[in-house]
């Protein structure tokens, strides 16, 4: 007797217990599927805006001149709305410069506008360029790209301005060598932050690899680095790849890729393994334009 009022009384504190858990979970049910409505919903928004501003149909028509070329094009998207481009191209062989203007405006009205002067130099050229948003904002860049043919180098460098009125400047210099090259890029932002990349690329032709390693840092300080080798094979090749991030994690990627030239199928197997060492794989086909179908 008594054991079965200890069960009648353990059952009926489970049973107390359960509908007092009740509510709790209704309304975390009720939660959950008000924010998988919200979600749905939002999705369904997103896919009815890029429908609606798909573009359906285009005209561009150009015009050669005598010192260049003048092009129109416009475009309708699927709600009606029209957008529209007009460039202007001069070429002066006196000055040896380039001139490209452009205007236009997207289809919700706004406007942009946009300049570009390319001049040649003794040893490369000079690029200025501004742009206009449909705010009147300015935007500017500013680059100078030289060659030196003895060192074999190019050397590029860069200063602009966004919209916002913050200044930047990249420094970047490649150099061939004798199984590839190097390049080394430097930008500082407007806060005088400080952010680098070296990269070496090496071809070995009796292996029939290439090798591409890069090394860096962001502008919180935070290291960064990657090898990528990918190697020829008799009937496709193989890539394998490994990054590892700012928070020292290792995260990699191995490709084998083959050809059947007789039906016409590239084969891919993709493996990646994550941060967790997870690993993952999968298989692609692709179908090769082999007639320029």
């Amino acid at each position: 007797m008594k054991i079965q009022l200890v069960t009648l009384a353990v059952l009926t504190l489970t049973s107390a217990l359960s509908l007092a858990d009740r509510p709790a979970q209704a309304a975390i049910e009720r939660a959950s599927n008000q924010q998988h409505r919200a979600d749905r919903v939002q999705r369904q928004d997103s896919l009815r805006a890029n429908r609606d501003a798909r573009v359906v149909s285009r005209d561009v028509s150009k015009v050669k001149t005598g010192t260049g070329f003048e092009r129109h094009s416009t475009a309708t998207n699927a709600q009606g709305q029209v957008a529209s481009r007009d460039t202007v191209v001069v070429r002066d062989a006196d000055s040896q410069t380039r001139t490209r203007e452009t205007t236009g405006q997207r289809f919700d009205g706004s406007q942009y506008s946009g300049t570009a002067v390319i001049q040649k130099t003794d040893d490369g050229y000079t690029r200025d360029a501004t742009r206009t948003n449909a705010t009147g904002e300015v935007a500017s860049r500013s680059t100078v790209v030289s060659r030196d043919a003895d060192a074999k180098t190019l050397t590029r460098e860069t200063t602009g301005q966004q919209f916002d009125g913050s200044s930047y400047s990249v420094s970047a210099v490649k150099q061939k060598t004798d199984d590839g090259y190097t390049s080394s890029t430097t930008r500082i932002n407007a806060d005088g932050q400080m952010a680098n990349r070296d990269v070496q690329v090496t071809r070995d032709a009796e292996s029939q690899s290439i090798t591409r390693t890069s090394s860096g840092q962001n502008v919180d300080g935070e290291s960064f680095s990657s090898t990528v080798v990918k190697q020829k094979t008799d009937n496709g090749y193989t890539s394998s790849a490994e990054r590892t991030n700012t928070a020292g994690e290792s995260v990699s990627r191995t490709v084998v890729a083959t050809v059947d030239r007789d039906e016409g199928i590239l084969s891919k197997d993709i493996t990646r393994v994550n941060a967790a060492g997870e690993s993952t794989t999968r298989s692609v086909e692709v179908n090769i334009d082999r007639a320029g179908q």
